[in-house]
């Protein structure tokens, strides 16, 4: 079968949720309707000789009619058991504590420093983190809740130059995709002016005299690698690779990115 049941993964999850209710000493209303059924079209596929049949190949189409009425039908249902039942609290601060507890990052190490993301106790969005040397004090260098109001904004280390002077990182609005390439200076704890455009990044790169980046960046024309001088204009970023290799074309699902190794 090429497609797990959606049908088979929401009724699991309510069934699940039903299951830990009546664990917890509340039987569950033998008024309460059964799960909506899903309806089943068989397709079959013979793989070698071996017939395989599938009966729910129709809910792949994400954007059909049907499967989005299947979709609200299951939702509906899980929203009325989720509102006759007294066991919502409970399960709210069981998974609160354990989601809530300080998280962080690998940490990138460059001159003695090292670089990480890290969200404490309490926090929505983790921050980016300096620790100096692997026993020394650490200290918070950039805070998303002071780059926005609003609390989905998130960020991302993406890179350090080899002096440490410098770092990357990226802003992300609301869980996108995409986001927005900014650079940070350490020894003065100021943001510099550059500011690569809202995209989706697959490598952000200090050059080896750590006075540009190299990014990867994809967009309808697919990935393309280019290399940005601190201090200067987007407008003049230079394009490296992209667009074809080797003369074939270079499309949408041709994806690629490039990072800058240590060794000389």
């Amino acid at each position: 079968m090429r497609l797990f049941s959606a049908a088979s993964l929401l009724t699991i999850c309510t069934c699940s949720v039903a299951a830990l209710a009546q664990t917890k000493a509340e039987p569950m209303k033998d008024s309460f309707a059964a799960p909506p059924m899903t309806t089943r079209i068989p397709v079959e596929d013979n793989y070698f000789g071996t017939r395989i049949v599938d009966n729910y190949r129709w809910l792949e189409d994400g954007k059909s009619p049907q499967t989005r009425a299947f979709i609200d039908a299951q939702n509906a249902y899980t929203a009325r058991w989720m509102q006759q039942t007294t066991l919502r609290p409970s399960l709210v601060k069981d998974l609160s504590a354990l989601e809530d507890v300080s998280t962080a990052g690998t940490p990138l190490e460059r001159a003695g420093l090292l670089f990480y993301s890290k969200r404490l106790t309490g926090e929505q969005q983790a921050s980016i983190w300096l620790r100096h040397g692997w026993n020394g004090p650490e200290e918070r260098l950039i805070d998303p809740t002071t780059l926005s109001q609003n609390a989905n904004t998130s960020i991302s280390l993406r890179g350090v130059s080899d002096d440490a002077r410098l770092l990357s990182f990226e802003i992300r609005q609301g869980g996108a995709d995409e986001g927005v390439i900014r650079l940070y200076d350490v020894a003065q704890k100021k943001m510099l002016a550059d500011e690569l455009p809202q995209g989706r990044y697959f490598s952000v790169s200090f050059t080896p005299d750590g006075q540009g980046i190299f990014f990867s960046r994809h967009d309808r024309q697919g990935s393309l690698l280019f290399e940005h001088r601190i201090g200067t204009a987007t407008s003049s970023d230079r394009l490296l690779f992209g667009h074809s290799f080797h003369n074939e074309s270079l499309g949408p699902n041709d994806l690629f990115y490039a990072h800058v190794t240590d060794d000389n």
